[in-house]
């Protein structure tokens, strides 16, 4: 989930994280944030028209890819920060609760077109908590929850219904029953929500390990 602002705090970009590994040397107290480090993560969320959202990260830096006809959008180029929350399996339903809303009034032709509807309070109506962060809201129940400022948002001349938005990483939540020494997030305990062709699913067992894999 992609947070942008506080009166649009999810838009559309509800992003399941298919994968998210961390080398994060970071500070192991209770509730202590974790200093930007290596975050592969990779996210789809295959809507269709003027919703699509997806990322992917390398090092500090997360690429969003979103449409242009939402409020998500207006956002990142006014606040240049957002705040990306990584879900778990058991929030699949909250996300879904998200799907069809809106922060945009009023709501686009094409969006209309695909059901969606206006909604200001998107907390209240999923049933989520706002945590302080930058001026967008973490999500108390993300167990992943990434501060990030925009460093560039292009809108490609080959496709105009869509925005490449370039972040920085600059500060990472993460609960601490899924980190394990020095800060390190474990592969083991870090389950991420996946949308797979719209339908929700967790991860599996573990089929091995890359070579470069620290933990």
């Amino acid at each position: 989930m992609l947070d942008e602002e506080i009166e649009d705090n999810t838009a559309q970009s509800t992003g399941q994280m298919v994968a998210a590994f961390a080398p994060i040397q970071a500070s192991m107290g209770k509730g202590a944030p974790l200093a930007p480090g290596l975050i592969d993560f990779d996210s789809q969320l295959h809507q269709p028209g003027p919703s699509c959202f997806s990322s992917w990260a390398l090092g500090p830096y997360i690429v969003l890819g979103l449409g242009i006809g939402g409020r998500a959008y207006e956002n990142l180029n006014r606040h240049r920060q957002c705040v990306i929350n990584l879900p778990d399996p058991t929030l699949w339903e909250q996300v879904e609760r998200l799907a069809p809303l809106t922060g945009k009034q009023p709501v686009p032709e094409a969006k209309q077109r695909l059901g969606f509807r206006y909604c200001k309070e998107k907390f209240a109506l999923a049933g989520l908590t706002p945590q302080p962060s930058v001026r967008p809201h973490r999500i108390r129940e993300c167990p992943l929850q990434i501060e990030a400022r925009v460093k560039a948002v292009r809108v490609p001349s080959y496709d105009g219904g869509f925005a490449i938005v370039e972040t920085e990483s600059v500060c990472v939540h993460a609960r601490e029953e899924i980190l394990i020494s020095e800060g390190y997030i474990a592969p083991t305990k870090w389950k991420p929500l996946i949308y797979n062709f719209r339908h929700y699913f967790g991860l599996g067992p573990s089929m091995g390990k890359t070579f470069r894999a620290d933990v």
